[in-house]
């Protein structure tokens, strides 16, 4: 019988790095996109882009995805993707990025065009296996003898906030903010408790 050894969780700066590291290989060498980096400032402005006027309804999340895509302001839907880890550690990773990026990058993944319009279902799977690849192998890469256990991915559709993204993340959160083709997007590390072994 082996016991696992309880690690401390990486200080923030250092899972923040692997974490970016990890986002940019996923994304430029699965999913042939590029990515750049930008601050809260720039997530803030695409964010605030993405607002409906106050006399226009939010777009509602079941509506094809074919009406969202880029150039309509106030169209667009921000997915708020998570997956919980248990290990010698355990928390969250995070990703918030827009419908439309996710469609871009499944439609890359699956060599679709965005013409092919897949439907909400597969899109939103998509979000969801997104960030668990991210996380696996921010996990896989970063601690290369531990083994850690990943829960199902879980996608939410985020509420339209003037001050940005309202996310059930603790407060012990700590964001990244980076560009895939050129749409920022949030990338948070959230530790939980320490397990008892």
């Amino acid at each position: 019988m082996s016991l696992q050894r309880s690690v401390q969780p990486p200080a923030t700066a250092e899972a923040l790095a692997a974490l970016r590291a990890a986002v940019e290989e996923v994304a430029e060498k699965s999913l042939c996109a590029y990515t750049e980096p930008c601050d809260r400032a720039r997530f803030l402005e695409a964010w605030r882009a993405t607002l409906p006027a106050p006399s226009e309804p939010a777009a509602v999340p079941s509506e094809p995805v074919s009406t969202l895509l880029p150039g309509a302001v106030g169209a667009d839907v921000w997915y708020c993707t998570s997956v919980m880890f248990h290990g010698p550690f355990s928390g969250d990773v995070g990703i918030v990025l827009t419908r439309t990026l996710t469609l871009e990058l499944y439609c890359s993944f699956a060599g679709m065009t965005l013409e092919e319009n897949p439907s909400e279902a597969e899109v939103r799977d998509f979000a969801a296996e997104f960030a668990n690849v991210v996380c696996g192998h921010w996990l896989t890469r970063t601690y290369t003898h531990l083994k850690f256990d990943l829960d199902a991915p879980v996608v939410d559709v985020l509420l339209p906030e003037p001050e940005g993204p309202q996310t059930s993340w603790s407060d012990m959160a700590a964001h990244l903010f980076i560009c895939v083709n050129d749409v920022p997007i949030q990338v948070t590390f959230a530790p939980r408790a320490q397990r008892i072994a």
